[in-house]
């Protein structure tokens, strides 16, 4: 599995910093189901005036996410996985 790291939802960057640079200035916390995502921020366009200030938002989200734990599979995900690799042992036979 894969973390997220950046997006451009709504043609606004989010980054994933960790709690440690969600409260720099220029950001604001990411809210898709009317609660903070802690860690996940939008910068606003202003921390964004140059390609070197993006480059540091992306770098920052890049090491960050390299920090994380490996997903593990969520239950559903196993079972639709297996259920998967049943129905092909079953097509070939």
């Amino acid at each position: 599995m894969v973390h997220i790291c950046v997006g451009v939802p709504k043609g606004e960057l989010m980054v994933r910093v960790g709690e440690a640079h969600s409260e720099r200035a220029l950001v604001r916390p990411m809210n898709f189901t009317g609660r903070d995502m802690r860690g996940i921020v939008y910068v606003a366009s202003e921390g964004l005036g140059s390609a070197a200030e993006l480059g540091r938002w992306l770098r920052t989200a890049a090491q960050y996410v390299r920090t994380l734990p490996a997903h593990r599979a969520s239950r559903l995900r196993r079972k639709a996985a297996a259920k998967r690799g049943a129905a092909s042992k079953q097509s070939r036979a």
